[in-house]
């Protein structure tokens, strides 16, 4: 159906008509036929033609607008929302935070908590995915730059916030306990191995009590910190976490952590793998108290064992290949233990070429302060060569390779520890792990143990992704529900991790959610009505969508008349 236009001449005039025609087929061929003769227009004014197109919208119910006409605004990002949203609802985190919350407070004898604590943290927790901010920042983001459907900001206060993370350190347990027994109930979640780790975290204030001082794998010692452990699954969801004061050692946190696991979250057989720092006397005889078996690593540098077995170690042509960069040999085993050896060709020539590089910044370095010592000789400026070569040799982390010595002008010079050196390169890339499985082969227990990175790479995403760090809070609740809102959004991008990988979307779940932020909602404003409307799904988009399960997303998301249609 078209407009047809029929110019006609008679008596030296031109003339315009209109019609409405629409084609139709008839007898093998198409065959025009009008459905409205609008007569002669050649008259008509302009604005005549507009006042009928407005008086068929009207019969139609439509309203007919000029695009110059419409008023855009209040354009949000409502893409990565989308999917965020269906995973918080699959899994059931506002009914598990709010019964979790509730049973805290009956146990507790306290008044019910009138708070929804479920709707703040779910803010927090998709913030901290998609653009992570303070609290305060989150109260002004998620009015004036993100549409997240069912959450209502303008319910949601700044002083809300920390409330919630106050509620929400009381019910982490809890929370994770319902969420560990979720998760065996969607996946069929394997917990034979069992895998732990710990990190630090800093403090830009001081008021804290858990916050103390201690080793920093921050590298920022003049900052007060808090230790997390972290236990996760073979695939790398989180099964829990505790926080510990910041100057507790690693050897001491792995008791409770053992308690937790079992009685927490009531596993009762797994295989618990930790790094050499878990690895203490004490901490093997607990694990295996508790009924667990363990796999470990042993320090090549402080272990007596470790250092005995390196000396024994076979070349490394009879290593077993398991994998291209994993070679692996038994060394010795008794009636309850095995150590097995380990090789990673990789990461020996990445070690070797690391340590030249080192060796070799800090030779060069003496010998720049030797040449300008020859041109300005001074006992002032050789005491200066002294210290700061000793600084840097530390830095460096080649105190035992290196020894400063004068030579006999009086200069500094550093001369090569060779028998260290060839210490080194007997333990590059080599790891010596120690169980008491017997239920996984020499390989298994190898590859077991690789897969210890996916504690590492959790942490190195709450704390760089996802920004766990650094900490402003000063109250001890808001610290561990601060840490918390950073564990459930781990949790939620190892989700969007899996199902993608399901999916065989070949985009990791940083990359989607940065795809889906182009997705966006605005407001529409015309004369007659309101509307909010989303912008085009592209096909990278849909297909994100669909590896997460979203069901079809509607075009059209609030319509209004506007107040003076009232």
């Amino acid at each position: 159906m078209f407009v047809r236009k029929q110019n006609v001449k008679n008596d030296g005039h031109d003339y315009k008509y209109l019609k409405v025609v629409e084609n139709v087929w008839e007898k093998g061929h198409t065959k025009q036929v009008t459905l409205v003769n609008l007569g002669n227009v050649t008259h008509w004014p302009k604005e005549k033609l507009h006042d009928l197109v407005e008086v068929l919208g009207r019969f139609l119910s439509m309203e007919v607008v000029n695009l110059a006409d419409v008023e855009i605004f209040d354009c949000r990002s409502l893409g990565p929302f989308l999917i965020l949203n269906h995973l918080w609802e699959e899994i059931g985190l506002d009914r598990i935070i709010t019964q979790a919350i509730a049973s805290r407070a009956v146990s507790h004898k306290a008044r019910p908590v009138l708070l929804p604590v479920a709707e703040y943290v779910r803010a927090m927790v998709f913030n901290r995915l998609v653009d992570p901010r303070s609290k305060k920042g989150v109260s002004e983001w998620l009015p004036r730059d993100v549409f997240i459907p069912g959450l209502i900001p303008e319910e949601l206060s700044l002083h809300g916030y920390y409330r919630a993370l106050e509620y929400l350190s009381e019910a982490s347990t809890p929370i994770e306990q319902a969420l560990h027994a979720r998760f065996a109930d969607l996946f069929n979640r394997d917990i034979s191995l069992v895998f732990y780790d710990l990190t630090s975290t800093y403090f830009e204030g001081t008021q804290c009590e858990l916050a103390k001082y201690g080793y920093s794998r921050d590298h920022r010692p003049d900052c007060l910190q808090i230790e997390i452990g972290l236990l996760v699954d073979a695939d790398g969801l989180t099964i829990g976490h505790r926080v510990f004061g910041g100057n507790v050692a690693d050897v001491a946190t792995v008791l409770g952590t053992l308690e937790s696991l079992q009685e927490d979250f009531k596993v009762r057989r797994c295989i618990f793998v930790a790094d050499d720092g878990m690895a203490s006397e004490d901490n093997l005889k607990a694990i295996e108290d508790k009924g667990y078996e363990y796999i470990t690593s042993l320090s090549l540098g402080k272990s007596v064992v470790g250092a005995q077995l390196m000396q024994t170690c076979p070349p490394k042509k009879d290593f077993t290949v398991i994998e291209h960069n994993l070679l692996i040999h038994p060394l010795m085993a008794d009636e309850t233990v095995r150590y097995i050896g380990t090789y990673n060709p990789l990461r020996a020539a990445s070690t070797r070429r690391h340590r030249k590089e080192r060796l070799r910044a800090c030779l060069d370095y003496l010998k720049q302060r030797q040449e300008l010592r020859s041109k300005r000789p001074s006992e002032r400026s050789n005491r200066t060569t002294e210290l700061q070569a000793t600084q840097l040799i530390v830095s460096k982390r080649v105190q035992e390779l290196i020894r400063l010595e004068r030579d006999p002008q009086g200069n500094w010079v550093g001369r090569l520890n060779k028998e260290a050196i060839r210490r080194a390169k007997k333990q590059d890339g080599m790891l010596i792990l120690q169980t008491n499985t017997k239920t996984l082969t020499d390989a298994e227990v190898a590859t077991g143990y690789r897969t210890l990175w996916k504690v590492e790479n959790a942490f190195r995403h709450i704390k760089n992704l996802i920004r766990l760090r650094p900490i402003r809070h000063w109250s001890d609740p808001r610290v561990l529900g601060h840490v918390c809102v950073c564990v459930l959004a781990y949790t939620l991008e190892c989700l969007i991790e899996r199902k993608l990988q399901q999916a065989k979307v070949p985009l990791s779940a940083r990359e989607a959610i940065t795809e889906m932020q182009s997705l966006m909602v605005a407001t529409l404003k015309t004369e007659q009505r309101q509307v909010t409307k989303r912008s085009n799904i592209t096909q990278t988009q849909q297909r994100i969508l669909d590896a997460i399960g979203v069901p079809p997303v509607p075009t059209i998301w609030h319509e209004a008349k506007t107040a003076e249609n009232d």
